[in-house]
């Protein structure tokens, strides 16, 4: 422990003063202005300020490998090699050096771009090459930590969502990218997860002695903590960026089509159809805890109990705020809103005892992410999709029936 805090608080210091050397410079000449952050842009958790800065720390770098006339591609297959030592060192509990390579193999990373610009060798082979190995290293880094967490089912789904979520970032992107479209950058991109990662590692060493002293297999929460950071804010970036690139394209194939502008604005009945639906959510899982703790039931009938609680009071909520403005005939909005409250309780009894019996986790973690994996995954496109549909004049409320006029005798 004694080691890593010194090898970490070096690091730190010598990162601080680098730091205060080139603000002094940047308050003296200008922040500099590189062309390809410009494009990247900078983020919430990294300023372009501080992406400046880690372009300024690595140029030095940059120069000495051009120098030495190594090749780009050289410096990406040197990447894979020390993420995979990483990798081994994570599954061995090694976190201190498993941060190290790591730290190593994505420095290469950001390096071999920088190498391949300045010395004029950028072409389309070597752009799908280094994308392709960058999205390797950081599925190493992974896998080493599910293999050393393969033994508690909580950790491993935290690891899990935290991997799917990164991929499903960069899939984002480089959607959007190939379509051309312009999304928001959004929270998590790889820079800002692999130093959450890297920085929660290397922590480990340092922390967990503290927290659990000589535990033959310790958890290290500093890595966890870091972990299910990126998990809930990659996967919320993800599901915002696929949600702005659905709704540029759903626009551009309406505006194609000649469909007009909906009269009513789509996103606010949604809205409030969500917050409408939060409401019996949370009755529902008071009412879940209050039938395991107070009446001793199975979690599976307390499920069944707290979500037809939840949806008898979501539908006369949901009936009361939004379906009487859309429909003059209730019945079909009656209809509409109880396949949505079967389905629900379908989704969730299934998620819960999934959950529950494969993953191990407690009943009301997976009561709760229940709820959350039935929100965001099914109930918010079937908002979209089967209660607000476009119309063909581009509205979404429905047309009221026109009374029937009785011949004039």
């Amino acid at each position: 422990m004694v080691r890593a805090l010194i090898v970490l608080s070096t690091v730190l210091l010598s990162l601080l003063a680098l730091l205060g050397l080139f603000a002094y410079q940047s308050y003296v000449h200008g922040i500099p202005q590189t062309e390809e952050l410009k494009k990247k842009g900078g983020s919430k958790l990294i300023s372009m300020w501080m992406l400046e800065f880690a372009y300024w720390l690595l140029r030095p770098l940059v120069r000495g490998l051009v120098w030495c006339q190594i090749h780009p591609n050289t410096i990406s297959w040197a990447s894979v090699f020390f993420a995979g030592f990483g990798t081994v060192a994570l599954t061995k509990g090694y976190f201190g050096y498993g941060a190290t390579f790591s730290a190593v193999a994505f420095l290469l990373d950001a390096v071999d771009g920088m190498v391949a610009r300045m010395a004029g060798m950028m072409s389309s082979a070597g752009a799908v090459l280094d994308s392709t190995l960058d999205r390797y290293t950081e599925f190493f880094f992974f896998v080493g930590l599910m293999f050393y967490y393969r033994f508690d089912s909580t950790a491993l789904a935290l690891v899990a969502a935290a991997l799917c979520g990164s991929w499903m970032v960069s899939y984002s992107s480089a959607k959007a990218e190939a379509m051309q479209i312009s999304i928001p950058r959004g929270t998590m991109r790889r820079p800002e997860r692999l130093l959450i990662l890297v920085f929660g590692t290397a922590l480990a060493p340092i922390i967990t002695p503290l927290i659990e002293g000589q535990t033959p297999y310790p958890l290290h929460y500093t890595v966890l903590l870091a972990v299910g950071f990126v998990a809930v804010f990659s996967n919320a970036t993800a599901i915002y960026r696929v949600y702005c690139l659905y709704r540029v394209l759903s626009e551009k194939a309406r505006f194609e089509n000649g469909v007009t502008e909906p009269t009513e604005p789509r996103q606010k009945l949604v809205k409030t159809a969500m917050v409408a639906s939060a409401i019996p959510t949370l009755v529902d899982f008071l009412v879940f805890v209050a039938m395991i703790e107070l009446a001793h039931l199975n979690y599976v009938l307390a499920t069944v109990v707290g979500v037809s609680v939840g949806t008898v009071l979501g539908y006369k909520i949901r009936m009361r705020w939004l379906q009487r403005k859309r429909w003059s005939d209730s019945g079909r909005a009656t209809s509409q809103e109880w396949v949505i409250a079967v389905t629900n309780v379908i989704w969730n009894v299934l998620l819960v005892y999934g959950f529950v019996s494969w993953l191990e986790l407690n009943v009301f973690v997976a009561r709760l992410a229940s709820a959350i994996a039935v929100a965001l995954v099914w109930n918010w496109p079937v908002n979209f999709g089967y209660l607000f549909p476009l119309q063909k004049n581009g509205t979404v409320m429905a047309p009221l029936p026109t009374a029937k006029q009785e011949p004039v005798s």
